[in-house]
């Protein structure tokens, strides 16, 4: 994967326990917008566990500033038990890097490949832009 830096410290890790869900919202692109359907919330703390680690475990991106490309990408809104949003994630299609985002912690760019997305909303068990 080009730019995938080396694995992230155990530091960087996000600990999926005072994530009681996490909404998944698609973002289409403009050139096919029909293929994703309304935002799903995950409440499966397994489901949960499974996906955070997907995405805290890509390594840090270490290559050239991407092209900004018009591409299908899925959002996630990580929320504490009272429903409160305590992170975000950006996983997109086909794109270089991907983005986890936590307050008050500085968060690099990930290093990100088109089967992060399907991975991500397969383990989730959503059916969005034929995966």
């Amino acid at each position: 994967m080009p730019g995938a830096g080396s694995p992230p410290p155990a530091s960087r890790s996000v600990p999926s326990s005072p994530i009681g869900s996490v909404t998944v919202t698609a973002v289409a692109s403009s050139h096919d917008p029909g293929k994703a359907g309304p935002p799903v919330t995950v409440t499966s703390q397994g489901t949960i566990t499974s996906m955070i680690a997907l995405i805290s475990g890509l390594p840090t991106y270490t290559g050239p500033i991407c092209d900004p490309v018009p591409t299908d990408e899925v959002r996630l809104a990580l929320r504490d038990k009272s429903g409160q949003v305590i992170g975000s994630a950006v996983v997109p299609q086909t794109s270089c890097t991907a983005q986890l985002s936590m307050p008050g912690q500085t968060r690099p760019r990930l290093a990100d490949n088109p089967a992060v997305m399907g991975d991500l909303l397969h383990i989730a068990g959503i059916h969005w832009f034929g995966y």
